[in-house]
C-alpha cells in the first residue's frame, strides 16, 4: 500500500457519502488517491458493490481505472464501477462498455 500525505490523509478520512474535488499536478498521487478512496468505501459496512462510483473522462481512462480498481480489491467488482459521463445510465445504452 502507498504512503499518503497529511493532505491525502485527510482527503481519506472525508465521509464517502460527500464529494471531493482533489487538485494536483501529475505524478501527485490523484489517482491513487481516487483507488484508495474506492476500496475504502468498498470496505464499509453495509456499503456494496453498484454504491460507489468513479466518473471518468473516457472510455479508455474507465478501463485503466476499472483494472486498477480490480487489483486494489484483489477482485473483480460486477457491473462498472467506472464509467463515463455518457455511460452513467448504460442499462438504456448499446455503446457503453459495462
Amino acid at each position: 500500500m502507498i504512503a499518503f500525505d497529511t493532505s491525502q490523509e485527510r482527503v481519506l478520512a472525508l465521509d464517502p457519502r460527500s464529494h471531493a474535488r482533489v487538485l494536483g499536478a501529475p505524478g501527485t498521487g490523484k489517482t491513487e488517491l481516487l483507488i484508495e478512496s474506492y476500496a475504502r468505501a468498498m470496505a464499509r459496512e453495509g456499503w456494496e458493490e453498484g454504491d460507489v462510483l468513479v466518473l471518468a473522462p473516457g472510455r479508455l481512462v474507465a478501463t485503466r481505472l476499472r483494472e486498477r480498481v480490480h487489483r486494489r480489491l484483489d477482485r473483480a467488482v460486477g457491473g462498472a464501477p467506472v464509467r463515463t459521463a455518457p455511460c452513467i445510465n448504460a442499462d438504456r445504452r448499446t455503446d457503453c462498455i459495462h
